[in-house]
């Protein structure tokens, strides 16, 4: 009895472990300009900002991709909240690039699917 309560909560700790590694993976990948990995990280049911297919949204990324000569993002984790299978989570975000620059504070809303950790939504908080 007592062990299987250690394995939840060890499962909980590898969840929230896997989904902080999701968040760090996400802004590598943008700093890269890597489109096909940050991509990667949205869920395919991901809630585009103002209502615009995932089409349209994937190929506005794709044109910034292609303006920057260089993006740098760096996350600062703020707050995390796991239930179950979904995970939100509080970033400060820190975006840099050759032609625009800001900081904002974020909230990420992942989703397990399958065995990773994918973006389902994104606001600015």
């Amino acid at each position: 009895w007592h062990d299987e309560g250690l394995r939840v909560e060890e499962r909980a700790t590898a969840s929230k472990t896997d989904v902080l590694n999701s968040v760090e993976s996400w802004a590598s990948a943008w700093s890269r300009r890597d489109l096909v990995d940050y991509i990667s990280h949205y869920s395919l049911n991901f809630k585009v900002p103002n209502g615009t297919s995932r089409d349209d949204w994937v190929q506005q990324r794709r044109r910034v991709f292609e303006k920057t000569k260089s993006i740098r993002v760096d996350v600062k984790i703020r707050q995390i909240k796991m239930r179950r299978n979904t995970a939100s989570v509080i970033i400060i975000q820190r975006y840099s690039s050759d032609i625009y620059s800001d900081v904002v504070r974020k909230e990420l809303k992942f989703e397990q699917e399958l065995d990773k950790w994918k973006i389902i939504s994104e606001k600015r908080v």
